[in-house]
């Protein structure tokens, strides 16, 4: 996860707005890997199913948003044609080493997660545009007599290809895994079956000799894994859903560098904390750093409030003068004391030389608070006040 820009898999597109959010509040940009770059095509694609789940219902909403958020460029869609990655040797053996593992394809059952997924024939299926299939791994859907059984139906220039689950899960994480690579950007996903089959992946070409490529292909799932786990608990889905899309671009402009901060400072502790020859075992390690950074979070919030306690009481006293105030010193305190306190002490017209004072010694204490956690914890105590 070394870069700050995102490309999401295994899928086309995320479902909602709910997911959008999490990705916005972590990553300066979200790039789909989607033949389809029409939004108004991809929108009628998504209502073409809701027959089947009422649940592809909620990507209406995202398709209202998608062409600003393009245009805001924290949004991006890359066809899958115009990268060499797709047809890489690399990308179609990792697809078919994934479909020649018993176990593997047994695991890819979207059922065990409660997964949104179309139905072919009575059985979970996978809608694919031919542009994002790999030709040696078409080729070997053809003439391989232990894999043709995952063909289900072929597609055409403007139809999906049907394919089993378990191959489209296959095709959705090499292929996307191999964009990443291509395109420098960190691999993301909010489907926990499609994270759990990945370091199935991993763990599959674990050997004695680890190579540095491996070690961080770990450190980076169980990073991305952390960091929305953390951001689950900070900020759960309904206040989330009470978040707008404005009210979140806003944000992120405000804590772009801290958020920065925050994705290294994870990336950091996973490196040192997770065995990259046990990715299998990565959940225990990502519950053990995520409530690490939770007690942080709370320690730091706990002090942070402890030093407003200790320095209200000044400012009280200084709002009680009858000295008159003037209006710098009013917005120095603002820029420094948030919500209910900037509408106390605007309205109570600071003296100036005891506002000054007052919020100096806040200014000091609070800077000994912030300098003495990690910046992760910073960027937590932030998103907290979203909440």
């Amino acid at each position: 996860m070394g870069s700050c820009d995102a490309l999401y898999y295994p899928f086309s597109r995320c479902i909602g707005n709910r997911v959008l959010k999490q990705y916005l509040l972590l990553f300066d940009s979200i790039t789909f890997l989607d033949p389809v770059d029409d939004d108004d095509w991809r929108g009628k694609l998504f209502e073409g199913v809701e027959h089947q789940d009422a649940k592809y219902a909620a990507y209406r909403d995202l398709a209202d948003a998608m062409p600003w958020l393009r245009r805001e460029g924290v949004i991006k869609v890359r066809s899958p044609e115009e990268l060499r990655s797709r047809e890489h040797e690399i990308t179609v053996a990792a697809t078919l080493s994934d479909l020649s593992d018993p176990s593997w394809v047994n695991e890819a059952n979207p059922l065990s997660y409660a997964l949104l997924t179309q139905w072919f024939d009575g059985q979970p299926s996978w809608n694919v545009f031919r542009p994002k299939l790999p030709n040696g791994v078409v080729k070997a859907l053809y003439e391989d007599p232990k894999l043709c059984h995952h063909l289900l139906a072929e597609g055409g220039d403007e139809y999906a290809w049907q394919l089993s689950y378990a191959a489209g899960s296959s095709i959705g994480i090499n292929v996307h895994l191999a964009a990443a690579e291509e395109l420098s950007l960190a691999p993301v996903t909010d489907s926990r079956l499609h994270h759990h089959l990945m370091l199935r992946k991993l763990q599959r070409g674990v050997s004695s000799d680890m190579t540095p490529a491996r070690v961080d292909q770990v450190a980076d799932a169980v990073a991305t894994r952390t960091v929305f786990k953390v951001l689950e608990a900070i900020l759960p889905p309904p206040s989330l859903d009470a978040l707008s899309l404005e009210d979140i671009l806003h944000f992120r402009r405000a804590t772009q560098s801290v958020r920065r901060d925050f994705l290294a400072d994870v990336r950091r502790t996973v490196s040192a904390e997770s065995d990259p020859a046990h990715p299998v075992q990565a959940e225990k390690v990502v519950n053990r750093i995520t409530q690490d950074l939770m007690n942080r979070a709370r320690r730091y919030g706990a002090e942070l409030q402890g030093a407003r306690a200790r320095l209200w009481p000044k400012l009280i006293d200084v709002a009680r003068s009858p000295t008159t105030a003037g209006g710098t010193a009013a917005a120095l305190a603002a820029s420094y004391i948030t919500g209910s306190g900037y509408v106390l002490l605007t309205s109570a017209l600071l003296p100036t030389l005891g506002a000054l004072k007052a919020v100096t010694e806040w200014k000091t204490e609070e800077d000994s608070v912030r300098n003495s956690h990690a910046t992760s914890v910073a960027y937590l105590s932030q998103l907290s006040s979203l909440a």
